[in-house]
């Protein structure tokens, strides 16, 4: 139903479901990872902005998804009604909810934490395939200083490993 659909119109159609906002940098990396966690689970129109997505500080970041999102802010083109989903992107979406909901939410952490965890557990398990999983937990446990837990991420790499996102 909705193939024929920019990545530019996808992310206004997104924008609405998930309410979100730029207005800081713990929404705009909640922003960047949602997108980047649904191009991966294959959330029709989003291939664009999967392939421009290159490792941050806060794990994979666009700055084409950035720009478009700004753009669609300063044009005031962000749709305010109820959007109905295909049933393909229905299930991406309940995967999404799925995998977030999945890990626990901790005290003191960023509200962004899970999204983040995933995304880089996706995003160096695609661009380094022979990664161990112990440096694997090295690499993200160094890079985030508020994240230490081994059982969070076992528990956050078998889920994407059931999944069948890694």
């Amino acid at each position: 139903m909705n193939h024929m659909l920019s990545g530019k119109d996808t992310l206004k159609r997104l924008w609405n479901h998930f309410s979100f906002s730029l207005d800081s940098i713990s929404e705009r990396v909640r922003f960047q990872k949602t997108i980047y966690l649904l191009s991966k689970i294959g959330f029709p129109n989003l291939e664009a902005y999967e392939r421009s997505f290159k490792m941050y500080l806060y794990g994979p970041y666009s700055p084409e998804l950035a720009k478009d999102a700004f753009d669609l802010i300063e044009s005031k083109d962000i749709p305010t009604e109820s959007i109905s989903f295909s049933d393909e992107e229905s299930i991406a979406l309940t995967l999404f909810s799925d995998l977030i909901g999945a890990l626990p939410k901790y005290e003191g952490r960023p509200l962004y934490a899970p999204y983040e965890l995933l995304s880089d557990i996706i995003y160096w398990t695609s661009s380094e395939p022979a990664i161990s999983n112990e440096d694997l937990f090295e690499r993200i446990k160094n890079k985030k200083p508020y994240f230490n837990s081994r059982s969070e991420f076992d528990v956050a790499f078998d889920l994407l490993t059931e999944k069948g996102l890694i």
